[in-house]
């Protein structure tokens, strides 16, 4: 949800999975700030089965009253038959920018977190090491890098 501007101010927010007109998740909090300059976000852990869902939002901002809605279409793949893959808007790459485009503009006054969700089907074996890169520019320069080796063990046996 957007930063209110307000605040002491307070949001209710909820998501439902739906997948073959049916909803098979739900989850939903009320989250308070004391700073109106910075957006509200509800994070849950899903397992996804590969095919198509929708996730339909819904927001409502305690001081204004004011509601909001969005409803995103999507097809998630079979982590057993393809590569690493993201998704945005529905549309799946295996790069790119998720959250924040190409160009857009970032408020400095507001902190910016930078996360990665990597998702493998329990089918999947991959054990071994992952090079992790993040590169930081300004313009042309690297101002900042890390390099990770993420050690991946294998999958639990299943019983």
């Amino acid at each position: 949800m957007r930063p209110s501007g307000l605040p002491d101010n307070s949001a209710e927010l909820g998501a439902s999975i739906v997948r073959h007109d049916a909803v098979s998740d739900q989850f939903s909090a009320s989250i308070a700030t004391r700073n109106g300059a910075r957006a509200i976000v509800l994070e849950t852990s899903l397992d996804f089965a590969p095919g198509a869902f929708a996730v339909v939002a819904v927001t409502r901002d305690a001081k204004r009253g004011d509601v909001g809605a969005n409803r995103i279409d999507a097809d998630w793949p079979s982590p057993a038959k393809s590569e690493a893959a993201m998704s945005k808007d529905g549309a799946f790459s295996s790069s790119g920018f998720l959250t924040r485009d190409v160009d857009e503009l970032l408020d400095p006054s507001v902190s910016v977190s930078l996360e990665t969700v990597v998702c493998r089907g329990l089918e999947t074996k991959v054990p071994g090491v992952v090079d992790y890169r993040v590169t930081t520019r300004t313009g042309d320069e690297i101002v900042a890098q890390e390099r990770r080796a993420l050690r991946v063990g294998a999958p639990p046996e299943r019983r």
